[in-house]
């Protein structure tokens, strides 16, 4: 707990020298340190996402295989299954890579340190119409709300009324959370979703390019 501690304080210290240094608020200190830390971030989880979509492509591909290994084996969940990832290994798709695990732990890292950091930090800066980030706003609450949902609508998932519903999961989370916490956690939440957001619209680009340069071969 000491190492964490050590963290945690290193975050909050990021935090007032950018403040202090730059004459930055708070506010905008704590956007600064999300957008250094995604940035940061940014290789692992790029390459997440670029080979989550990928795996989404390839998939899609494979759907006529996948539907005869379902009806043929309908009633063999197991050998469904065992099917199944075998045709997922000789096609090089991987469900949960390295990076894919790195990320995710560098995320949770990097994401409960800042909430810690944040937490920690004596706030009393406004930003735009918050008069004070030390409180909750309902109006950036909803606003990191539907930014999430736009991030969750821009995986590569296969959309269906079923992934609809569970977009909503996270959304509701953000929402409840951020009407109860200072509005600062709430800027860096949205400050990452955003970033986020950014990401998926590269990758859209170019896994589009990457269809129309074969489409002309």
């Amino acid at each position: 707990m000491e190492l964490w501690a050590i963290w945690t304080n290193f975050l909050a210290s990021c935090i007032d020298f950018f403040a202090l240094q730059f004459g930055l608020t708070e506010a905008v200190s704590i956007i600064l340190l999300t957008l250094v830390i995604r940035i940061l971030l940014f290789p692992l989880s790029y390459n997440t996402a670029y080979n989550s979509q990928k795996n989404k492509i390839a998939m899609e591909k494979l759907k006529p295989e996948l539907d005869v290994i379902k009806e043929k084996y309908a009633d063999q969940p197991s050998e469904v299954m065992q099917k199944t990832m075998s045709l997922y290994k000789e096609n090089g798709i991987k469900i949960f890579s390295k990076f894919t695990a790195l990320n995710l732990v560098f995320q949770i890292f990097f994401g409960l340190g800042t909430y810690q950091a944040i937490r920690n930090t004596t706030l009393n800066s406004k930003f735009l119409w918050i008069s004070n980030i030390a409180n909750p706003d309902l109006l950036l609450a909803i606003l990191v709300g539907v930014l999430t949902y736009i991030s969750m609508a821009m995986l590569p998932t296969n959309a269906d009324q079923n992934m609809e519903i569970l977009y909503l999961v996270p959304v509701l989370i953000a929402v409840f959370m951020l009407i109860s916490f200072p509005s600062a956690l709430g800027l860096y939440w949205g400050t990452s979703t955003l970033v986020t957001i950014s990401q998926q619209a590269i990758l859209r680009f170019v896994f589009l390019k990457q269809s129309r340069e074969q489409s002309k071969i």
